[in-house]
């Protein structure tokens, strides 16, 4: 029991309450996403927006890598505007 706690803990023990606030906040917002994406309601894009946003944050307080993280999310934006991306039903 000891190895799994360690295992979900540990790397949270020297963050900052922030930024473990924030990722709680972000795997609310995901789940939002799945639901509203299960049930094919509008709010799926909101949510998924800000919870995408968010992770792009947290990630870019962690490593400082902000950029290449942030050309991706433009780039999914993108081709979620212009429907590139297909319809899987």
């Amino acid at each position: 029991m000891n190895l799994i706690s360690e295992f979900f803990i540990d790397p949270y023990r020297n963050k900052e309450a922030f930024i473990i606030i924030l990722e709680a906040i972000v795997f609310v917002f995901i789940i939002l996403s799945v639901w509203f994406a299960k049930k094919k309601n509008i709010w799926v894009y909101p949510t998924g927006l800000i919870a995408t946003v968010q992770t792009v944050y947290v990630v870019s307080a962690r490593t400082h890598e902000r950029h290449g993280y942030e050309f991706l999310l433009l780039r999914d934006e993108y081709l979620w505007l212009v429907d590139l991306v297909p319809n899987q039903e």
